[in-house]
């Protein structure tokens, strides 16, 4: 078989973060029968299509903005796979292949990995089990959008936001779907953008979260607006970057931000524990030992984007899925738009196509118990590094960062306990 995925050795060469070319691949079934099933496990319900046969060909799919140039594909190695110019990628032999997509100036790569397997089953759910935590967050995020319209007047999160750092002026939106629930430690403006875009996610009264590559420097001014109304300025004293590279850094603040409630982050067995339906060795021992791929439907989060409106950026709450962590390089994939993945997410489509582009280090979000937890900043359209595999390292660099005692600064996790597990 073979499967397009990101690499982690992407090059990106002029990149306009709103306009970024996007790669998807459909698998071309050569012989055999493909078979549907359904079934359940543990916490999900759900839909199976297995095929039995050798699958060594892909259909690769880019999605680009009009301005750029039809993209050119090449295989790295003839010997493992060829590419015609429609984006057809043919298996020759097993291995590992690259195909590089090169379109108007953006430069990526992506990895083709082909199987040997005569098996292998797309694996998609179809309704959560009363009792689990996804079917909580899933209903969490139903009623903030029952009777809700989707579009500007409900979805937009800043009605106002003068960037202004010195006389800081964030107006959130009144008609806003989710205005019960307390975003303020996440940042609304910070010096050198004009508006809330790149948010940091505070996770201490003197740490917070943000994607690497939109990191604040070292005396950035960063603002958040409390509940009450009133703003907390803080500027940045230093930053930590995970050390395996990951688009993940940690920065530290030159004094305690008060009267803000910072954010929960998921513990590291989240979804071993609470969620297997969305971890691959659990789909592996107890639905089908051939599920490998990224799986379809999946846990709603809300996802801070950025959209165009009125000829103006201004940030959007666009409700998205996630699929699963992938432990290996310790990120997570989410669906940008929902595209009716499974029937009962269909009422969530029209959140899903607002800000699909998104932005850089826009924070995500499970509601759990009425609060947000954060659980990462877009990386890219589709992924990002995931904080619950990085826990012990992001705790020992705040302590680092704060001069502290070890165990001075921990992330704190929400309170799961009502929650069936494992």
């Amino acid at each position: 078989m073979v499967a397009i995925v990101y690499d982690s050795n992407t090059s990106v060469r002029g990149l306009d973060p709103f306009n970024a070319i996007e790669i998807s691949g459909t698998p071309a079934v050569s012989g055999g029968t493909p078979t549907t099933s359904t079934g359940t496990n543990a916490d999900a319900s759900y839909s199976l299509d297995g095929y039995t046969s050798v699958i060594n060909d892909i259909q690769l799919d880019v999605l680009q903005p009009a301005e750029f140039d039809n993209p050119v594909f090449t295989s790295m190695d003839q010997a493992v796979a060829t590419v015609d110019q429609s984006g057809y990628v043919t298996g020759v032999g097993a291995g590992t292949a690259k195909i590089q997509i090169d379109s108007g100036g953006q430069l990526k790569t992506y990895r083709s990995l082909i199987s040997t397997s005569n098996a292998y089953s797309d694996y998609a759910v179809t309704s959560y089990t009363s009792g689990w935590l996804p079917e909580h967050i899933e209903t969490q995020v139903f009623n903030l959008l029952n009777g809700e319209t989707p579009g500007d007047d409900a979805g937009t999160f800043w009605s106002s936001n003068n960037g202004d750092v010195t006389s800081p002026s964030a107006t959130i939106n009144a008609n806003l779907y989710a205005s019960s629930i307390d975003f303020s430690a996440m940042s609304c403006m910070r010096s050198g953008m004009p508006d809330d875009r790149f948010p940091l996610a505070l996770v201490t009264n003197r740490h917070a979260l943000i994607a690497r590559h939109v990191k604040p420097g070292i005396g950035s001014t960063i603002i958040w607006k409390r509940s009450d109304g009133t703003y907390q300025t803080a500027e940045v004293e230093g930053v930590y970057d995970i050390s395996d590279g990951t688009d993940l850094s940690v920065i530290y603040l030159d004094r305690a931000v008060t009267g803000i409630t910072p954010f929960d982050v998921m513990p590291a067995d989240w979804e071993t524990t609470y969620a297997p339906s969305h971890d691959t060795a659990s789909l592996q021992a107890n639905v089908d030992p051939n599920i490998t791929g990224i799986p379809q439907g999946g846990i709603p989060i809300i996802r801070k984007s950025m959209h165009n409106l009125s000829g103006s950026w201004r940030s959007f709450l666009t409700v998205n899925l996630f699929s699963k962590s992938l432990p290996s390089n310790k990120t997570f994939n989410f669906f940008p738009q929902w595209n009716s993945l499974y029937d009962r997410q269909g009422d969530f489509d029209p959140w899903s196509s607002r800000g699909n582009s998104g932005d850089s280090g826009g924070s995500m979000f499970f509601i759990i118990n009425g609060s947000p937890v954060f659980i990462g900043s877009v990386w890219t359209k589709t992924g990002a590094a995931a904080p619950w595999l990085y826990i012990s390292e992001i705790n020992t660099a705040m302590d680092t960062l704060a001069s502290a005692a070890p165990g001075t600064y921990t992330l704190s996790a929400p309170n799961l306990s009502s929650f069936t597990t494992t």
